[in-house]
C-alpha cells in the first residue's frame, strides 16, 4: 500500500513494475467503476478477438464510460448497488467521453493519467470499434464489445462521502457543483442484472 493522499498514479505505476511479466493486460479502473463485456462472456475472450490478428502496435484499449446516476436515490445504499442503480445517461453524453484503460503493461512507459498510459514507442490504444484513440477521451461512444459502468454519484450520501475523502491523482477535492452533471438517469440499462447471481457469490465469499 502506499501511503498518503493524491497516491494513484504512483500505485498504478508501482503495479506495473512488480507485475508487468505476470499477465497479459492489466486494467486501471476504480472501485466504483464495473468493466464488463456488453455482449456477455469473459472478458479474456473479448479482448482475444478485439485484437486477434493485429501487429500494428496496438497495446490496449481505451474503454468508455457509461455513467450512472443516483435513480433518485438520497440515502446510502446496501450492496450490491448494480441491482439498484439502473439508469444512466445516453451514449454519447460528454461524460461517457472518458476512458479507462486496459493495457499491456510490457509497452507502458509510465502511466500519466487515472485514464491513460504513456506508451513505449509505437504502442498506442485502440478505441472499442477498433479506431486509434489518443488520450483520455473518445467522444464516438460505442458499447459493442466493452464498457465500463461508473457509479460516480451512487447515492447523494455517498457522493458528499467522495467530497470528503478528495482526489486520487492529486491533492484536491470534488464539490457539490460536478453533481448534476455526472447524477444522469436517462436511460433505463439493466445490463449488469445478467451479473446478479455471480456477484451475490462473490460478495458472500468476502
Amino acid at each position: 500500500m502506499i501511503k498518503g493522499k493524491g497516491q494513484q498514479l504512483n500505485a498504478y505505476n508501482d503495479a506495473i513494475q512488480k507485475h508487468k511479466n505476470e499477465c497479459r493486460w492489466m486494467a486501471f479502473i476504480d472501485m466504483d467503476e464495473y468493466l464488463i463485456p456488453s455482449q456477455g462472456g469473459m472478458l479474456g475472450e473479448t479482448m482475444q478477438r478485439l485484437f486477434e490478428g493485429r501487429n500494428d502496435g496496438a497495446a490496449g484499449i481505451g474503454v468508455n464510460w457509461a455513467i450512472f446516476g443516483t435513480s433518485g436515490h438520497k440515502n446510502r445504499l446496501p450492496p450490491p448497488i448494480t441491482e439498484k442503480l439502473l439508469n444512466r445517461a445516453e451514449n454519447n453524453y460528454w461524460t461517457n467521453f472518458h476512458v479507462k484503460t486496459i493495457c499491456n503493461p510490457r509497452l507502458v512507459a509510465n502511466y500519466i493519467s487515472p485514464h491513460y498510459p504513456h506508451y513505449r514507442l509505437g504502442a498506442y490504444s485502440i478505441s472499442d470499434t477498433g479506431k486509434r484513440q489518443w488520450g483520455w477521451s473518445f467522444n464516438d461512444v460505442q458499447y459493442n464489445n466493452l464498457r465500463i459502468n461508473h457509479y460516480y454519484c451512487k447515492s447523494e450520501e455517498d457522493y458528499l462521502k467522495k467530497i470528503s475523502r478528495g482526489l486520487g491523482d492529486r491533492v484536491g477535492s470534488y464539490d457539490m457543483s460536478r453533481y448534476k452533471y455526472y447524477d444522469k438517469n436517462d436511460v433505463h440499462d439493466e445490463l449488469m442484472l445478467r451479473y446478479k447471481s455471480e456477484l451475490s457469490k462473490r460478495l458472500k465469499s468476502f
